[in-house]
């Protein structure tokens, strides 16, 4: 970095006597950044810390933490120029270690093309995330006798499982591996489980939702949930963002887009060594012990990330968005086709109400972030539908069996 700022600054005091010390001329932070040239000056080089938490309580009116009229400049005109005395043509020059990636007054972010670009991209994330989340999960689950509508809104609870499994059996096999591999583990799976049930023969189709509801109308329904998930998340997630790589500056979040970027770059994907994120002389995590940290959210987060390519933090937030507004309300669905199995209108009004609170999912969006939590309670709905059914005493053995595996697999999920 070029500079840092005055609170959190460290330096030893043989570099800070080399240099003089601070300019006491100055009386802001631009007295901090002055120093950090002469530093530079001197072949020092500048290191934020990203795994430090510094907390400080300087403003008393927390609520206009962020108003530049209440709160003083951390650069003054009277510092700028003082700073332009002492390093003339120096800020002309613009700033070495800008990305104009990050930097959102940038012509990139300004113009009308990035902006529509940015948002393609989301979408495109979006499409891929759900693709992850749902192909192999449709496919076991539809194997096991699972009707169409519920073996598809049940999917993820599956999909993120065997992602998960399979980085944790690669990783103990010494495995480098990539997104297309946990795919293809995934769908090999998932496809021997459907071939296997339709060569026994899989029975009697598992059926939730309301017995004068066709399997036409289960999956508008369906889609009608969808629908109204994603449109109220783009009223309460998604037009309150600065732009589709938004993210809150605290601690949790470093973690997230870390623990993305140390899978992808990695190419392992083991939830059992999910606290090394952050890389030292020997790779990521390579000289330290392994850590738990609940940890398939950021396996298919990094899937998205290696095969969009797109910045770790819009891959963020579109698997973020996907969660809440498309995984959450189809759990929804099938735990109240449940729930109100003789009653259609209820469970078609259902996709109204899902997403109607604010405490869960968009509440959990700004919270944190707490990405793992998000995942967890967006699947919650469908693992206890999945929970329902294996102790209804209508179901048949066979639909047991396939609910007690299924189950299986979602206690097993570690997002």
């Amino acid at each position: 970095m070029s500079a840092l700022g005055l609170q959190g600054l460290l330096t030893s005091r043989m570099s800070f006597e080399a240099v003089g010390g601070f300019d006491e001329a100055f009386s802001d932070e631009t007295g901090a950044a002055e120093y950090c040239v002469r530093l530079r000056e001197t072949g020092m080089r500048m290191v934020s810390m990203c795994t430090v938490k510094l907390e400080v309580a300087e403003t008393p009116n927390l609520g206009r933490r962020y108003d530049n009229a209440f709160n003083a400049p951390d650069y003054s005109a009277a510092g700028l120029e003082l700073f332009d005395g002492r390093h003339p043509s120096l800020r002309t020059l613009g700033d070495p270690f800008l990305n104009d990636n990050l930097d959102q007054g940038s012509r990139l972010y300004a113009s009308f093309i990035g902006e529509a670009f940015m948002w393609a991209s989301f979408v495109i994330a979006v499409v891929v995330a759900v693709v992850l989340l749902y192909v192999p999960g449709s496919l076991a689950l539809r194997g096991m006798g699972l009707s169409a509508p519920l073996a598809v809104a049940s999917a993820p609870i599956v999909s993120v499982f065997l992602y998960a499994a399979a980085g944790i059996v690669l990783k103990a096999a010494g495995v480098i591996t990539s997104w297309i591999v946990l795919l293809a583990i995934a769908l090999v799976l998932a496809g021997a489980v459907y071939a296997l049930a339709r060569a026994r023969g899989r029975g009697e189709t598992l059926a939730l939702g309301p017995s004068r509801i066709s399997l036409r109308a289960g999956w508008l329904v369906l889609a009608c949930y969808v629908v109204v998930g994603v449109l109220v998340g783009f009223c309460c997630f998604l037009s309150v963002m600065d732009g589709p790589d938004s993210f809150p500056r605290q601690i949790d979040t470093v973690f997230h887009l870390a623990r993305i970027r140390a899978y992808a770059e990695s190419g392992t994907f083991s939830v059992l060594d999910a606290t090394n994120c952050f890389p030292d002389g020997m790779g990521y995590g390579a000289s330290l012990p392994g850590g738990f940290y609940p940890a398939a959210w950021h396996v298919v987060a990094a899937m998205v990330y290696q095969a969009t390519g797109f910045a770790v933090s819009l891959v963020l937030n579109a698997l973020d968005f996907a969660f809440a507004a498309i995984v959450f309300p189809s759990g929804m669905y099938v735990l109240l086709s449940y729930v109100f199995d003789d009653h259609p209108k209820a469970v078609a009004l259902g996709a109204f109400v899902t997403v109607a609170f604010v405490a869960f999912p968009w509440r959990l969006l700004t919270f944190g972030l707490l990405c793992s939590n998000l995942a967890s309670f967006a699947m919650a709905p469908a693992v206890a539908a999945c929970f329902a059914c294996l102790i209804d005493p209508v179901r048949g053995a066979h639909h047991r069996l396939a609910l007690l595996v299924a189950l299986s697999w979602d206690v097993a999920d570690l997002p």
